[in-house]
């Protein structure tokens, strides 16, 4: 069967060195193979799907070498335009790809740019909102969308193209489980359709059971590509070893949790509610907690989470209901003296010209605070790029740089929305343990999260929203592992290996 894609011999390097190139990476993919690629953030994974998809050299200027293929087809000389006929793109951000504001819309678009005929168009529309599954999501505005929404979409318009290639960069990394498992079903359809399908991931749990190769990166090199049945007989411990995440969440590791803490309770939420319009978001919260306790916040995406977020940092006024600190009720402007966000979207958090300018901003301009910040991007493991754009990092990059922000601010109050999402597993865990690490110095730490990984390692406490109101508060201890996972919603456990750190 003659290769779908072929990559020989390729390097690349960015213009101004910005991002991490590619060093001789050669690989072949077959029609209906799955490919998934990991390795740690940086490592060079979002840039092999651009060298497919020609966003590289087209878009992210730079010196490349070696010879991509498509169908045979060296597309040295092709432009955007010709490739995307070939290779459809689902990026991380699907909201950077829109260019209309229906689903509809959206859908065609790509086919009515190439000028698919009308008939046609219609058909393969039809077609993908019926094969997606996305029927309800006919003429919706996309910013009513949620993410896995837009994901879906954005999918969706790439398969009205009928590509034979599909690149799909980080797409589980700001879904929750359910959007995640559905994601997992439609790659598996594209790759029964007979596409080559290649997934840049650090999530691997929903993609073992389909996945054809699993291709690991380290600076900018293939050093290893497993098939499925080799992938499946590695230890938890060699995946670990090689800072993969976990096949099988079961063997997540259940951190040392510090016990709760009940005499210092420091943030009070008592039956907050808010409405946009005739919608309610939230129905009424009740929560509370102590300092140097870290709660993790979950619920499906819609549960009110992210709102609930933004009301207790002040940057939305409740309809009712209270929140006090130390016991006392504080206002909305009181709340956001006292309190940091850091957001799912750290492009939205990220204001500056440097990396180290990111951590200053705000905070007088002194030796000792200059020490700090270094120190701080040192516990992040990213002091080498202090003097980057923030820009120019990687997905996880940019997550650890925005919660690097929020250890600099000593808030009394920390919430962190999805942190981990883009970030391989030893990330995962200096994430976690830098969460702890703020906990111990005496803030009161919310982790909004459907990353299983994360919550066994570093919440001691779960909360659980459903429909805008709390709807269940437990410890997490190796009893209460399993509610977790099924309050996920994620695969049952194939054997109950738990293991504490």
């Amino acid at each position: 069967m003659a290769p779908v894609v072929q990559i020989e011999g390729v390097s690349f390097r960015y213009q101004h060195g910005d991002g991490d190139g590619l060093d001789d990476v050669s690989l072949t993919l077959e029609p209906g193979e799955l490919a998934v690629v990991v390795g740690a953030s940086g490592c060079g994974k979002t840039t092999l799907t651009r060298v497919v998809n020609g966003l590289v050299p087209r878009f992210f200027e730079g010196k490349l070498q070696g010879t991509v293929r498509i169908n045979g087809q060296d597309v040295g000389g092709w432009s955007i335009g010709q490739i995307g006929q070939q290779v459809g793109s689902v990026f991380q951000d699907p909201r950077s790809q829109f260019f209309t504001t229906s689903a509809t819309s959206e859908v065609a678009f790509a086919s009515e740019h190439f000028g698919v005929p009308t008939d046609v168009m219609k058909e393969r529309v039809d077609e993908a909102f019926e094969r997606l599954g996305i029927h309800n999501l006919r003429g919706r505005s996309v910013f009513e969308l949620s993410t896995g929404e837009r994901q879906k979409v954005a999918l969706a318009s790439a398969y009205a193209m009928r590509p034979s290639v599909y690149v799909l960069d980080e797409p589980s990394a700001n879904l929750d489980p359910q959007a995640t498992r559905h994601l997992g079903l439609i790659i598996d359809m594209l790759r029964k359709d007979g596409a080559v399908v290649l997934v840049a991931e650090h999530r691997l749990y929903y993609l073992a059971g389909i996945l054809d190769k699993l291709i690991h990166m380290r600076q900018g090199r293939i050093v290893e590509v497993f098939e499925r049945k080799a992938l499946h007989a590695l230890p938890p411990s060699a995946l670990e070893a090689r800072g993969l995440r976990q096949v099988d969440l079961s063997h997540a590791k259940l951190g040392a949790l510090p016990p709760v803490r009940r005499d210092d309770i420091y943030f009070q939420s008592h039956d907050v509610s808010l409405a946009f319009g005739e919608r309610v978001v939230l129905g009424g919260v009740t929560a509370q907690a102590s300092r140097g306790e870290v709660v993790g916040l979950i619920g499906r995406n819609g549960s009110g989470k992210t709102t609930f977020a933004r009301v207790a940092t002040g940057l939305l006024e409740q309809r009712t209901g209270r929140i006090r600190h130390a016991y006392k009720v504080v206002s909305a402007k009181q709340r956001r003296a006292g309190s940091f966000f850091v957001l799912q979207d750290a492009d939205y958090q990220l204001y500056t010209e440097s990396v180290l300018d990111e951590l200053m901003l705000g905070l007088p301009d002194t030796a000792s605070t200059r020490r700090r910040a270094m120190e701080t991007l040192a516990r992040f493991d990213i002091e080498r790029l202090a003097a980057r754009h923030p820009q120019s990092l990687s997905g996880g990059q940019k997550q650890r740089l925005t919660i690097a922000v929020a250890a600099m601010r000593r808030a009394d109050v920390l919430f962190l929305d999805e942190p981990t999402s883009g970030l391989d597993a030893t990330n995962l865990q200096r994430v976690g343990e830098e969460v702890r690490l703020l906990a111990d110095q005496g803030q009161v730490v919310f982790v909004i999260s459907h990353d299983y990984e994360l919550l066994a390692q570093c919440c001691p406490r779960i909360l659980r929203l459903e429909g805008g109101r709390t709807a269940a508060d437990y410890l997490l201890d190796v009893g209460s592992a399993r509610r977790l996972r099924m309050d996920l919603d994620l695969p049952s456990a194939r054997s109950p290996s738990w293991v504490w750190a």
